[in-house]
């Protein structure tokens, strides 16, 4: 076994996690490599004289000092306020949408119904203008039924 796989097993040999196999091979390295036995004993005087501090009690607000702290020093990337409703999203979805209802309307507004007197006289007949100057010099209206060679509806 070289060095660096002695020292990577450290941590499993101490909580007594590694396969048997494995343990033996470890322990023999450390009988006969005085490098790696150096680097164990300190490791596990680390360990044992940590655990022996105990557990210290974090203080309430310490989770959100954290995240204050966190976002203040990622200039708001990290923990930084959310707004679940963005009022400049809502306000411009909003503009939008009049705008559009607006030039709709406008746009549908502008859509003439000229009333044409019938060839036969009488009646008049209503037909939807369709825009363009025709040679006449008036607007454009798509032709009736009638003008059509069709039947008058009943």
């Amino acid at each position: 076994m070289d060095h660096e796989r002695a020292r990577s097993l450290f941590i499993e040999y101490r909580d007594e996690e590694l396969a048997q196999e494995l343990r033996f091979e470890l322990e023999e390295h450390l009988r006969t490599c005085p490098d790696c036995r150096r680097d164990w004993e300190a490791y596990n005087e680390t360990v044992t004289g940590v655990s022996a501090l105990g557990r210290v009690k974090p203080p309430r607000d310490f989770v959100q000092k954290i995240e204050r702290k966190i976002g203040r020093r990622s200039a708001g990337r990290f923990f930084g306020a959310r707004n679940e409703f963005n009022l400049s999203f809502a306000l411009v979805s909003f503009v939008l949408i009049v705008f559009f209802l607006l030039a709709y309307l406008f746009i549908a507004s502008g859509r003439e119904v000229r009333v044409i007197p019938r060839a036969g006289g009488g009646d008049t007949e209503a037909g939807p203008v369709t825009g363009g100057d025709t040679a006449s010099g008036g607007p454009r209206r798509e032709p009736s039924r009638l003008e059509e060679g069709g039947t008058e509806p009943r």
